[in-house]
C-alpha cells in the first residue's frame, strides 16, 4: 500500500510542477521530492525548460483547450504544457514544437 501511495504522490508532485510551469508562478521545490523521491532528473528537466524560455509570473498564458481530461496551454509562444490523461493531442500542437519532457499525464513541448 505504501508503494501505491508513493506512486500517487510522485505523480501528483510531477503534475504540480508541470502546472507550476504552465502558470509561470514562483517556483517551489521540496528537498524530499528532489532527493528522497528520485525526481531530480524530471524536476531538473522541467525547471530547465522554464529557465531556458524565461517563463515568469507575468508570462502570457493562452489556453488552447480545457476539458475534463485535458488542459493544454501555450506560454509566451515558446512552451506548451499538457496536463491530464488524454494523449491524442497532436492535432492541437502547432508546427515548430518538439516534446521536451513527458510523464504520467503530462507533457511539455518547446519551440524549436
Amino acid at each position: 500500500m505504501a508503494n501505491k501511495h508513493l506512486s500517487l504522490s510522485l505523480f501528483l508532485v510531477l503534475l504540480g510542477l508541470s502546472a507550476n510551469l504552465a502558470s509561470g508562478q514562483v517556483l517551489f521545490q521540496f528537498y524530499d521530492h528532489f532527493f528522497d523521491w528520485g525526481l531530480k532528473e524530471e524536476i531538473d528537466r522541467l525547471v530547465s525548460i522554464r529557465t531556458r524560455h524565461g517563463i515568469h509570473s507575468e508570462s502570457k498564458l493562452q489556453i488552447i483547450e480545457a476539458d475534463s481530461d485535458l488542459y493544454l496551454a501555450e506560454i509566451d509562444g515558446k512552451v506548451i504544457v499538457k496536463l491530464g490523461p488524454r494523449y491524442d493531442v497532436g492535432h492541437l500542437i502547432p508546427g515548430g514544437f518538439k516534446v521536451a519532457a513527458h510523464g504520467n499525464d503530462y507533457a511539455v513541448w518547446e519551440k524549436i
